[in-house]
């Protein structure tokens, strides 16, 4: 993927990579991390309901999430990316398996340090039991990093873990720039 020249590539910082268009991706504060991690980590916040399935090429998203993650281990090298799923209005209409396929092979085989904790909320109860499913046959050091909130009260979870300040209004915190 180039990952050496990848950071040179200015198209892929986040304000390039979605233009004009809805972000689904956004880094937060730098005072977002509330974690058993340990504050300071930086958080990236991708909205699931903005994402469409063939918006971009597969190989386009590869480069992004390089770029990304190459960014991160450059600016912080001692810290781990949070990874905060928003999936308020997702659907079936916003999944694309077809990324997910591209990625997650190289979070394990490039990145797997970099990522300490991925929440992902709100989860639906057939969200959760489809998890407990596939759990059964991913790597238990993988499992162990995913956080899926859910029941009436996952906004106050969240809170349990983001501080208010950095985290949207829909995910329950009192940021309204985003």
């Amino acid at each position: 993927f180039g990952a050496s020249s990848l950071l040179e590539d200015a198209s892929f910082e986040i304000d390039r990579f979605f233009g004009d268009g809805t972000r689904e991706v956004e880094w937060l504060p730098a005072e977002a991390d509330q974690t058993a991690l340990g504050r300071g980590n930086p958080v990236l916040l991708y909205r699931s309901a903005s994402h469409a399935p063939l918006g971009r090429p597969t190989e386009d998203w590869v480069r992004f999430f390089v770029y990304q993650c190459e960014k991160v281990r450059r600016d912080t090298p001692d810290k781990q990316v949070v990874v905060l799923v928003d999936r308020v209005g997702s659907g079936l209409k916003n999944q694309d398996p077809t990324v997910l396929r591209a990625i997650a092979p190289l979070i394990a085989n490039h990145f797997p340090q970099l990522i300490g904790r991925v929440d992902v909320a709100p989860v639906s109860p057939v969200l959760f039991i489809i998890w407990r499913i596939i759990c059964l046959i991913l790597d238990p050091a993988i499992v162990q990093v995913f956080n899926l909130v859910e029941g009436e009260n996952w906004r106050e979870k969240l809170l349990e873990t983001y501080a208010a300040k950095a985290l949207p209004e829909r995910l329950g915190g009192t940021n309204t720039a985003m």
